[in-house]
């Protein structure tokens, strides 16, 4: 809009709101002429020069342009002279070369802390609450970035609002930027409910207001070309989305909106390769949220196979794959949304499907079905008529692939293996359908004739995000539930059990640092007063070596009391994941060759307890387990003394002979006496070497 058709301020006293953060033309700074040059020259507006000379090319300081293809040539009426423009951000208004950007550099605007600014009443999932208190911390501490992986359906829009209360409740202010409109359109109303309290613009192609001077802004990221040092949180919704992705203009002037001591939070369902570079780099803090916030899997696509589905849609016939299908799906009462991958093919397709539709009975008149695309004049009419349900079908290409919700849809994709069909759009594509918990399911039907690669990958990533979210895992000591991190190595293959809590891991005490070589005492001599006692009273000691993995401290204590005397077998899962670790660190010269034997219980003690500790953490070895050695019943060493263990008798009795290296298992090394009592008997019948493993070292 020319400067002279904008309103013009005059009320100084928002000018730092008006105009601070942003970065403008002069044409969008609706001053007039006399204001805005004593502003420039009381210095609350900075000129700053549009465009940089570099590398024999230009820069544009407003969209960060460097392609010199994307900049011309042209007679300036204002200058009189011929110089450059940027064609690449020219839709926001021309930047020419003559012409400055301003920024404000007076007063700065003082956005007031909120006690309690959320209106919401919903509750959040254990998932979401996970993912909300991270998002809260991050801001609280001035975290640089944080990525929010979440499926689709996931809430997340839900899992912000504790994040933006506290950034308001500190005075800060907030910036949602999305790739699309659609998505501004659809979030503005929910954030408005969420925060009724506090002033929140949406900012887009289109929008009524363009002033951006609320606390909360929503924005397409496009609109962040007008902005500089604005926000101390910036979420950036759908990172992975066209254009953001594919334009580097977008991570340029996000990241100069910013302040300087912004947070930045990105959200994605589908992350593409260089996230997922930086998660496994660990450059990148992030969270996971396998699971939809109803809790039901997503729906995983079906594949229909059509060898004449390109040639019905040159000749502008509906595909008898898909009439088939529709004429048979699982629930009619769901609404049709169907993706093609072209604007024409949408047009075309569109009176014909209607016509298909009416003739079989589906929809009770043609203008139930319509078609919608990015160059619709009527694209958001047609988008509320659908979510309100006075269209029952909607034709239409990617701009529908995210960021809008429809709570009971079935989804058909019309030739699939078409380029625009990625991986990252098909697994957004199919998070349409399912998304009420009234209707937590839906059909989603691939149409092609040939599988790609983007198909099966899509479908494969549906599946492993769908076994992660199930696969509830509970901390076996405080119960807890644990959300695994994502890495490389899960990303596709089902997440390993974790069996402890960061918090309960945390309490056990790894033995680190010196040890006894013989008993894993922690010791700084070599071999300790124990060890040196033992080589006294045995010519050769039966046990090469015993290693042992953690200390006997007090969380232990609690836990093998609780395993092994109170009888919670599930509980010795908890060790598992180290103990299994620990002994391919120490154990692996051995190879396969050698045999675990564990330390065995008296058939009376068996009976007591239910289980023989020693079993179960030999049978979470690489190895073989023989159980060769029995024993009788005598009382329970912990109930002895050291002197008592010390001079205790054998008690072991062994079943056969043996001939292969043996590694005797047993939950506690105290005095060594029981295991070199079994490895006595086990050299005795042929054993050439015997070795011991040890949970604990007391």
């Amino acid at each position: 809009m020319p400067l002279s058709e904008r309103p013009v301020v005059h009320e100084p006293s928002i000018f730092p709101y008006l105009f601070s953060g942003k970065l403008l033309l002069r044409n969008e700074i609706p001053l007039d002429e006399p204001t805005f040059q004593h502003q420039l020259s009381t210095k609350n507006f900075t000129p700053i020069v549009s465009m940089k000379r570099k590398n024999f090319t230009y820069q544009c300081q407003r969209c960060g342009n460097q392609q010199r293809s994307l900049f011309a040539q042209m007679p300036c009426a204002s200058c009189g002279t011929t110089h450059a423009y940027c064609r690449n951000c020219i839709e926001m208004g021309r930047v020419m070369e003559c012409e400055p950007l301003y920024y404000w550099s007076g007063e700065e605007p003082h956005w007031p802390p909120h006690e309690t600014p959320c209106s919401w009443e919903g509750e959040l999932t254990l998932v979401q609450q996970r993912a909300a208190e991270r998002i809260t911390r991050a801001i609280n501490t001035e975290e640089k970035e944080l990525l929010i992986w979440a499926v689709c359906g996931s809430g997340k829009t839900e899992m912000l609002f504790p994040g933006i209360t506290e950034a308001l409740h500190l005075g800060k202010r907030v910036c949602i930027a999305t790739p699309r409109a659609d998505v501004v359109r659809e979030l503005l109303p929910r954030i408005q409910k969420a925060f009724r309290s506090i002033e929140v613009q949406g900012l887009y192609g289109g929008s009524e207001k363009k002033e951006g001077t609320a606390q909360i802004i929503i924005a397409t990221t496009h609109q962040l070309l007008r902005y500089k040092s604005a926000f101390d949180v910036l979420i950036i919704d759908e990172i992975d989305a066209f254009p953001f992705h594919a334009d580097p203009t977008l991570p340029y002037v996000t990241n100069r909106a910013k302040s300087n001591t912004s947070t930045t939070i990105y959200l994605t369902a589908t992350p593409r390769k260089n996230l997922h570079k930086q998660i496994m780099q660990k450059k990148l803090v992030h969270i996971f949220v396998p699971i939809r916030f109803h809790g039901h899997p997503l729906p995983v696509p079906k594949l229909k196979m059509s060898f004449s589905l390109k040639r019905e849609l040159v000749n502008k016939k509906v595909p008898q794959a898909f009439m088939k299908w529709i004429k048979n799906r699982e629930n009619p009462d769901r609404q049709l949304l169907i993706f093609v991958p072209t604007i024409q093919l949408a047009e075309t397709m569109k009176d014909k499907v209607a016509d298909c539709l009416l003739n079989v009975g589906l929809i009770k008149a043609i203008e139930k079905a319509q078609a919608v695309h990015a160059s619709d004049p009527n694209r958001e009419e047609k988008v509320q008529l659908f979510r309100d349900r006075k269209i029952d079908t909607l034709l239409t290409t990617t701009i529908l692939e995210r960021g809008v919700t429809f709570p009971s849809v079935d989804v058909a994709i019309l030739d699939t293996g078409h380029e625009v069909f990625d991986e990252a759009a098909l697994v957004q594509i199919a998070g349409r359908a399912g998304r009420s918990p009234d209707d937590p399911t839906g059909e989603v039907i691939f149409f092609h004739d040939g599988k790609t690669e983007a198909m099966m990958r899509a479908v494969q990533s549906i599946r492993q995000m769908n076994k992660r979210g199930s696969y509830e895992m509970y901390c076996l000591w405080c119960n807890t539930q644990i959300i695994p991190e994502v890495s490389w190595g899960n990303l596709f293959l089902l997440t390993k059990p974790k069996w402890l809590c960061q918090a309960c891991e945390g309490e056990l005490e790894i033995l680190q640092g010196k040890r006894c070589r013989c008993c894993s005492r922690v010791d700084e001599d070599e071999l300790c007063s124990d060890c040196k006692w033992w080589d006294r009273h045995f010519s050769s000691d039966p046990i090469t070596f015993n290693f042992s993995v953690f200390s006997y401290n007090l969380q232990m204590q609690d836990m093998i009391a609780k395993w092994k005397y109170r009888g919670d077998y599930h509980l010795g899962n908890a060790f598992k994941p180290i103990f299994r670790r620990s002994f391919h660190d120490t154990f692996s010269f051995l190879k396969k060759d050698a045999i675990a034997v564990p330390i065995p219980l008296s058939k009376e003690r068996l009976l007591e307890r239910g289980f023989n500790q020693a079993k179960m953490l030999a049978d979470f070895l690489p190895v073989e387990t023989e159980e060769i050695i029995t024993r009788t019943h005598t009382e329970k060493q912990s109930k002895k003394t050291r002197r008592e263990r010390i001079g205790t008798k054998n008690p072991f009795v062994i079943t056969k002979s043996i001939n292969k290296p043996v590694i005797l298992v047993d939950d506690i090394y105290t005095t060594g006496t029981t295991l070199r009592h079994a490895g006595v008997l086990l050299q005795g019948h042929g054993c050439p070497k015997v070795y011991a493993y040890t949970l604990i070292r007391g």
